[in-house]
């Protein structure tokens, strides 16, 4: 059987969201960003794209189990309910503030409009005008924009949180430049034999840039409490996992904004390359 393509065409990129409730059972798809957005890696700060990564892992897993009849070895009746995280309103303005903030650096930057040329005053106008004694203006401060976002698992799990079809059912960790999560996901409609049952599974995964493309492998996985088949394993190790994400155009050329995307220590760290002075005009 060949694994290498399982994840890549198990799913189709839909925009059907999760239930709520996560004891319910709905067919999930890859969640899609806002419409028109140039910002879509960011949009609900991650976790759309990192449940995204999750489920095209699911799909690969699914369809696996079902070829191979062990839908029911590798699945579970019940969902597994996962911690959640939940910030004071305070801090979670403070957050999303950081987040919103950062989020407007990927749009693509505004062309300032042509100034229009200014009539000069005549040689009598100006003598029949009164002098007048201006105070020099204290010249404004910079706006210093944020070229680095940090995020912490606190930080994704609190803004996972805000969403109901994710609370509960992704649970994100950061250690030792590592991220991995847990995910309970329901398989109805999802794969043949999967009615009424739930995906149950967590991973590790290395995460990065290659050339201005996001790259995002499985490190390891284990599916209801068992290591995934070695025959499953060793094709999707050699996947991107966020090679979909590519094929989205915004969403590409958002990704070839950062300069960096990296997991160290403890925290995600996002780094947007700095922004090219506008060429001089010609006199």
């Amino acid at each position: 059987m060949d694994t290498d393509n399982l994840t890549s065409n198990a799913i189709d990129n839909g925009q059907t969201v999760l239930p709520d409730d996560p004891t319910q059972t709905e067919s999930p798809s890859v969640p899609a960003g806002p419409a028109g957005s140039g910002r879509c890696l960011l949009y609900g700060c991650s976790a759309v794209f990192i449940t995204g990564i999750f489920l095209i892992l699911c799909a690969g897993f699914a369809t696996y189990f079902y070829f191979t009849r062990q839908v029911e070895s590798f699945t579970s009746e019940t969902p597994q309910i996962l911690p959640s995280q939940e910030y004071d309103d305070k801090k979670m303005v403070e957050l999303e503030t950081r987040v919103q903030e950062f989020e407007r650096m990927l749009d693509p930057p505004q062309e300032e409009p042509a100034e229009k040329p200014v009539a000069l005053p005549t040689q009598k106008a100006v003598a029949d005008q009164p002098e007048e004694v201006t105070e020099p203006k204290p010249s404004a401060a910079p706006i210093r924009k944020p070229k680095r976002l940090v995020l912490s698992a606190a930080d994704l799990n609190a803004l996972i949180s805000r969403h109901p079809q994710f609370r509960n059912r992704l649970f994100v960790k950061i250690d030792q430049g590592v991220i991995s999560g847990d995910v309970s996901l329901p398989l109805d409609g999802f794969v043949p034999g999967g009615e009424g049952r739930f995906f149950n599974g967590s991973g590790k995964f290395d995460v990065g840039l290659n050339d201005g493309e996001l790259v995002v492998r499985l490190i390891e996985a284990m599916v209801a409490g068992q290591p995934i088949p070695p025959a499953v394993m060793s094709g999707i190790r050699k996947q991107n996992l966020a090679e979909r994400f590519q094929d989205d155009a915004k969403l590409s050329r958002a990704i070839r904004r950062f300069e960096r995307i990296e997991v160290d220590g403890d925290r995600m760290i996002l780094t947007l390359k700095g922004r090219k002075p506008a060429a001089a005009k010609p006199e």
